[in-house]
């Protein structure tokens, strides 16, 4: 028993490698590290890889390609109807790639509708598809001029961001069917290198309604713009304007058959109205003609409008100016004391009635404010005069404000007021060369808004009594057509230094002085 629990008891031996195992092993890792350091394109990621992602059809692109198998063939194709396999009709292109599994391409968007779309590569061919990248097509832009308009009239259109270099046709797509056809008015058009470029349509003799004006740039395939154009009816007045009371006649083309109203739009609201006048009228090979008589309105523009067929939008406006009675005067501009003429037109025939000067704003006549009595002619018209009134008395020359003041008419008389005009009444100005200077000076004196054609006199006020008196250096002068006129006045030796005199202008002679300027003679140095 004790020799046999002294046994003693074995360890597991650890197995030995053979003695090959090790250089096997150090053989591996140095090929494993070759293939990723040195062999190029080993276990590589592929890559395909567009130069734009979003240009519109006709414009080019550049495809590359890394990381694919090295010296291959295949092809890269459009895949426009998303499928991920390439159809017959789908662009394609060969592709070779290089010693590294490289390759680069240009290619041409191909005419399909704007939106997102895939380039694919099968390389090598036939299997899997080895790459894709996203692409969007995007819509050229096309601006119209304006957006409606006449038949007859024209359309300017400006297209950007087209396929550069490239032919294609702009059109009124008359039957809305996106296909040019050959009845339809069209234009060649070819983009600059910056793929822009502008046309002039002009709009065809068809009924009013929307009509899309397509572009098909390059041609061929799909249509790369388009805007709609709206063709609204020529509505005609004959005559445009003329007073309450006046027939108008309305002719119009380019509707669709049916029935509907031509109205007086009297509140402009765009709606008739019972009040209103108005007429039933009937398309009849797209024309309509009424009429309608203008309602009492006060002087302006308003509408006459047509709803046909009844319902829905308006379809034509055209403005008719109301005319009211009207006073014209000659001249516009004047001061004091001169004389205007005044004409009428328009009035009721064979009234009498009153003209005058509303010199405080009032709108009644009133005493001391010039006017005139007046009976219009059988065609309402009258021509009267008025003298331009000493407004308000003040520190002017000839006791007036210069500004604009109301000439009216109350035609017949007693009614509500007719008709007004505005006149400007200015005020004679002395302008001097030289306000300052010693005696014996020169100065130019310059009258502006004088009376026209008038003769009159300056002369410096030695005295300072506002007469000119015997002795004093005196000028006779005489206006021109638009009042004005030109001297020279010597200041006296007499004058004393430092003091202010007046130079005045009486013209005509003997009225009131109508204007005056100051002169300063400084003191010696």
């Amino acid at each position: 028993m004790k020799k046999f629990f002294a046994a003693k008891i074995k360890k597991p031996a650890l197995k030995k490698l053979p003695i090959f195992f090790l250089p096997e092993a150090i053989a591996l890792l140095l090929v494993t590290t070759f293939l990723f350091c040195f062999l190029p394109g080993a276990l590589a990621v592929s890559k395909l890889s567009l130069s734009s992602v979003s240009e519109p059809a006709g414009k080019k692109i550049t495809v590359t390609g890394s990381g694919f198998e090295a010296n291959q063939s295949g092809y890269l194709w459009f895949d426009a109807n998303g499928n991920g396999t390439r159809d017959a009709a789908e662009p394609l292109e060969p592709v070779n790639s290089n010693d590294q599994g490289g390759f680069s391409l240009s290619l041409t968007i191909p005419s399909v509708a704007p939106g997102a779309y895939f380039w694919r590569l099968d390389l090598p061919a036939g299997g899997l598809v080895e790459g894709e990248a996203a692409f969007t097509v995007k819509r050229p832009d096309l601006s119209l001029s304006t957006a409606s308009g006449p038949s007859g009239s024209t359309v300017n259109l400006e297209g950007r961001d087209f396929a550069p270099g490239l032919s294609g046709w702009v059109w009124f797509d008359l039957d809305r069917n996106g296909i040019r056809d050959a009845v339809e008015p069209s234009f060649k058009v070819t983009t600059n290198e910056a793929g822009d470029f502008s046309v002039s349509l002009p709009v065809p003799k068809v009924t009013a309604g929307s009509y899309p004006i397509r572009v098909d740039l390059p041609e061929g395939g799909f249509v790369e713009g388009g805007e709609t154009f709206l063709v609204i009816p020529v509505l005609s007045l004959n005559p445009a304007g003329g007073p309450p009371g006046t027939l108008v006649s309305i002719t119009c083309d380019s509707f669709k058959e049916g029935e509907g109203w031509v109205w007086f739009d009297q509140n402009k609201n765009g709606r008739r109205e019972e009040a209103e006048p108005s007429m039933a009228i009937t398309s009849v090979y797209g024309k309509i003609a009424g009429s309608l008589i203008v309602p009492n309105l006060t002087p302006g523009a308003y509408p006459i409008r047509i709803d046909l067929p009844e319902g829905g939008s308006v379809e034509a406006t055209a403005n008719f100016t109301v005319k009211g009675p009207a006073l014209t005067i000659s001249p516009r501009r004047g001061i004091p004391g001169l004389k205007i003429s005044v004409s009428g037109s328009r009035f009721p025939a064979n009234k009498a009635g009153l003209v005058w000067f509303d010199t405080n704003y009032n709108l009644v006549c009133e005493a001391g404010e010039p006017s005139k009595e007046v009976i219009t002619n059988k065609y309402g018209g009258f021509v009267t005069a008025l003298t331009i009134p000493n407004v308000y008395p003040g520190d002017y020359p000839v006791g007036i404000e210069p500004g604009n003041y109301p000439v009216r008419a109350d035609i017949p008389k007693g009614n509500s007021l007719e008709a007004t005009e505005v006149m400007e009444i200015s005020v004679p100005i002395l302008d001097l060369s030289l306000g300052v200077g010693t005696p014996g000076t020169i100065v130019l004196v310059t009258g502006l808004d004088f009376r026209p054609k008038t003769t009159g006199r300056i002369w410096f006020d030695t005295d300072g009594d506002g007469k000119r008196d015997a002795g004093e250096p005196t000028k006779k002068v005489k206006t021109d057509q638009e009042g004005k006129f030109k001297a020279f006045l010597t200041v006296p030796r007499k004058a004393r230094v430092g003091a202010s005199y007046l130079i005045y202008a009486d013209l005509p002679v003997g009225e009131k002085t109508e204007a005056w300027s100051d002169f300063f003679i400084p003191e010696e140095e």
